[in-house]
């Protein structure tokens, strides 16, 4: 055994937490010194409970984030649904009608007043799910301007 430093201290512990130490420490290939701050290292990054030895496993920590991931899925899944109504589903609908009325024959007056429609009600439908900066009502007036030729 190495000689004790002014430095060092010693801890006392039962006959039989010093076999396990003892084992322990054999199986990880350290001191006793070493095992002894490795554990404290350990319980301090990790902030285990060393009282409750089960209430830290790896494995309910993982149970815990699988938990969670499950709930963001939900989330998400929750989001894209509402976004298909609010956003996908009109879109189409306007699609359809576009190709019933290009189907039944439409003057060019007609297509191009058509198309500014459509072109209106993406721009208005993308602009309200993106929810940007930039989507003034000015800038939406002078986009509508133009979509119109003026």
């Amino acid at each position: 055994m190495a000689a004790i430093s002014d430095q060092d201290k010693q801890i006392r512990v039962s006959a039989g937490t010093y076999k396990l130490l003892t084992k322990l420490a054999d199986q990880q290939g350290v001191s006793y010194k070493e095992l002894v701050h490795l554990m404290v290292t350990y319980f301090q990054v990790t902030k285990a409970n060393p009282a409750d030895p089960q209430g830290d496993l790896p494995g309910l920590g993982i149970q815990k984030l699988t938990q969670k991931v499950d709930a963001l899925d939900k989330r998400f899944i929750g989001f894209v649904r509402e976004q298909e109504k609010a956003l996908l589903k009109p879109i189409l609908s306007e699609v359809q009608a576009t190709r019933q009325q290009v189907a039944t024959g439409l003057s060019p007056q007609d297509l191009q007043a058509l198309g500014q429609q459509l072109q209106g009600t993406l721009f208005m439908l993308f602009g309200r799910a993106l929810e940007a900066d930039h989507l003034t009502e000015s800038y939406i007036e002078e986009y509508n301007r133009k979509a119109k030729g003026q």
